[in-house]
């Protein structure tokens, strides 16, 4: 019999300006929270073992910049992005299980999974010249 816990967040301000305070103000920031765990038990003729992940993420979206841009420096979020609050959440869970060991005269594995994710990702509009 075994486990092993995670846990780990990770918190930043952004490393893109602000166009819409030209102040230096950051933009882009993001909160990643990740929890998993395993659990490993003998169970008949094997070994079951369970193991749950789960990940929470807002972030804010300040889009990506051609290369020409990043060349000059400018590493300006877009005003668009920046003013439509364009962003990301993504909450995602899954749990499975598995069971290894003899059933009857075979070595035998079984398995069942189980995710669930929630996203919502508005993308900023687009000028589209047709």
């Amino acid at each position: 019999a075994g486990y092993r816990v995670g846990f780990y967040t990770t918190d930043f301000d952004g490393y893109r300006r602000n166009p819409e305070t030209n102040d230096g103000t950051p933009y882009g920031a993001a909160k990643r929270t990740v929890v998993n765990g395993t659990l490993t038990l003998p169970l008949g003729e094997g070994l079951l073992r369970i193991v749950g992940n789960g990940m929470d993420l807002d972030a804010e979206n300040p889009g990506s910049l051609p290369q020409d841009v990043l060349d000059e420096g400018n590493r300006a979020a877009w005003g668009f992005n920046v003013r439509s609050g364009a962003f990301k959440d993504v909450r995602q869970g899954q749990i499975g299980a598995s069971w290894m060991g003899s059933f009857g005269s075979l070595d035998s594995q079984f398995a069942l999974w189980g995710i669930r994710r929630e996203l919502f990702n508005p993308i900023p509009g687009r000028v589209i010249d047709l």
